[in-house]
């Protein structure tokens, strides 16, 4: 079965921010950069329980070979994606100003 897969609004902005930024570094590797995050989410669309579910109820997935973590949370048969972010940056903070 596969899941509906639902961006949230900061998910999206973060997408739309980081694929700014890869495409101002060099031509197309902001698509390489979606092409990356649409084969994580498709492996989440399939089997979204796959990975273990962390002590604040999202899971996440890497997007290779980019450093970003997408982070989700499955709620019936929807995966909900609150934030795509680059593993450098404070995800902790930024996870609890989305919920």
């Amino acid at each position: 079965m596969k899941y509906e897969i639902i961006f949230k609004r900061f998910a999206e902005e973060d997408l739309t921010e980081a694929y700014d930024w890869y495409e101002n570094k060099s031509t197309e590797l902001g698509e390489r950069f979606l092409s990356a995050i649409d084969d994580a989410i498709n492996r989440v669309a399939y089997n979204p329980l796959v990975l273990r579910e962390r002590k604040d109820s999202f899971r996440v997935i890497l997007a290779k070979p980019f450093s970003h973590c997408i982070y989700y949370l499955v709620h019936e048969s929807k995966v909900l994606i609150y934030a795509v972010l680059h593993g450098s940056r404070e995800h902790r903070i930024l996870l609890d100003e989305r919920i």
